[in-house]
């Protein structure tokens, strides 16, 4: 099967692109506290650097590692757009456990942004960045959602009784056994008329998934043990997406921080314009924007900035035919939209 970077441009996709942008904004605004420009930034480039560009351009971060596949690692090299850009072949849950304790020694900002389904590798991963990241840092995590690939088929049930070998098939019953008992009660304990256990809706996974693995950082995070100051290091969660670009997918992540700190990441997350939060935690937040044309987005931004209200009673009078809730998606993103033109080099 091709790399996932031969069968995308992972630059192209505009749900993704506009994730990205949000991401960005919120640390962005999250530099009047942190010195970012002394951190590194960690993530899986491809071939594209997409991220390790803005990590750069927007943060100041020259430090700027991206790991690859071992057999993909020379064309990574090739197409670095930086010189302070170090490639590192080799799968992430064989590289970061070789990593010693001066690798750990700053604080990061790291983005694995995984295309595959989440696993025990990936599990790994995460645990060891909440075990190790230095204090300040900023962790982030994108997995396939796809329900399908979580729900045990009934065969390889049926086929592990005849073993002796019981499986529950739901497919929160494979994110638990993935990362442990943290999938929230209101997804945990859904039951049947009769009432035997339930799976979580196809339709609430994403955001099943999403909780769990915010629960798992911040779990992984306190249980370390770490101190600063006397007091336990805490995981804030920051961001809790979702989008459909060909795939589910979902990202989630957060800074771990000590005490003191607590309140100047939780203000860069509530002083978002775009993003809602449930008190101090972000809400799972569904992106999803339809591609729309130029002319629809010319006319689409001539009536904005404007409400809900006020928005919404133009667009049978400019001739918009998106749809309400697309609109309504677009005008709340609008400043993130991105249009891709074809250009000469």
């Amino acid at each position: 099967m091709a790399a996932s970077f031969e069968r995308f441009d992972y630059q192209l996709r505009s749900n993704k692109h506009i994730e990205r942008k949000l991401i960005f904004d919120l640390l962005m605004r999250a530099k009047k506290t942190v010195n970012f420009a002394a951190y590194r930034y960690l993530g899986l480039g491809s071939m594209w650097f997409a991220d390790h560009r803005l990590a750069h351009r927007l943060l100041g971060i020259d430090d700027l590692v991206s790991i690859e596949h071992t057999e993909h690692a020379d064309r990574a090299e090739f197409n670095k757009p930086y010189g302070s850009v170090r490639v590192l072949p080799g799968m992430s849950y064989e590289v970061l456990p070789e990593w010693k304790d001066a690798d750990w020694a700053k604080p990061s900002v790291v983005w694995m942004d995984y295309d595959g389904n989440l696993d025990e590798h990936i599990a790994d991963d995460l645990a060891l960045f909440a075990q190790r990241l230095h204090v300040g840092s900023v962790i982030l995590v994108s997995v396939n959602a796809y329900y399908g690939n979580y729900k045990i088929k009934q065969t390889a049930v049926d086929a592990a009784a005849k073993r002796g070998v019981t499986i529950d098939p739901r497919a929160v019953a494979t994110l638990n056994t993935l990362l442990g008992d943290v999938v929230p009660a209101k997804y945990q304990n859904l039951t049947t008329s009769t009432g035997r256990p339930a799976d979580v809706k196809e339709m609430d996974f994403s955001e099943c998934m999403a909780a769990a693995l915010l629960a798992f950082l911040s779990h992984k995070v306190t249980s370390s043990g770490r101190e600063e100051n006397g007091q336990r290091l805490r995981f804030v969660p920051l961001f809790n997406f979702c989008h459909k670009d060909g795939v589910e997918m979902v990202t989630v992540g957060g800074a771990i921080t000590g005490a003191e700190s607590v309140g100047n990441w939780e203000a860069a997350l509530t002083e978002d314009p775009v993003l809602e939060s449930e008190g101090v935690s972000p809400i799972h937040h569904r992106l999803d924007l339809i591609p729309i044309t130029l002319r629809e987005k010319l006319v689409l931004d001539s009536i904005l900035p404007s409400g809900t209200d006020a928005f919404a009673a133009q667009l049978e009078e400019k001739g918009v035919r998106i749809g309400r809730e697309q609109a309504e998606k677009y005008r709340r993103h609008y400043r993130h939209f991105p249009i891709f033109v074809e250009s000469p080099i």
